[in-house]
């Protein structure tokens, strides 16, 4: 729950990450994936009432914010680069397929360690 503390803002958007259990191939010796699953959610409220919103944001809101919100923007680059990630050359990212159809769905995705080949456009 995010709190207001002594000289801390509330934040605008929290995320959260859980193991992308079953979406890898490549598992470790405890049984967890090597992926994590990223939910990103509104926090409503303000001061000590402040806590995250019951449903995960939309890929419609998810869109309008990556355009238009900097605190949403520096708030998905910090999932992104999270700590189980920290050290990582290289990671992917990748959600299920997004189209007018979908904007309605929450917007969940995997962040992946790469491991060894690199993909390069040219």
């Amino acid at each position: 729950s995010p709190r207001a503390m002594s000289g801390w803002t509330v934040p605008k958007f929290v995320y959260e990450h859980t193991n992308a259990e079953g979406m890898s191939y490549n598992r470790n010796r405890a049984g967890e994936s090597d992926a994590q699953r990223v939910i990103f959610h509104a926090v409503v409220g303000s001061g000590k009432d402040a806590k995250r919103a019951e449903n995960p944001l939309t890929w419609r809101q998810v869109l309008v914010l990556w355009r238009d919100s900097c605190d949403f923007r520096d708030v998905f680059v910090k999932a992104l680069n999270e700590e189980w990630c920290y050290g990582c050359e290289d990671y992917t990212w990748e959600c299920a397929p997004v189209s007018t159809m979908t904007l309605g769905n929450k917007c969940e995705m995997v962040v992946k360690k790469q491991r060894g080949r690199i993909w390069r456009f040219r």
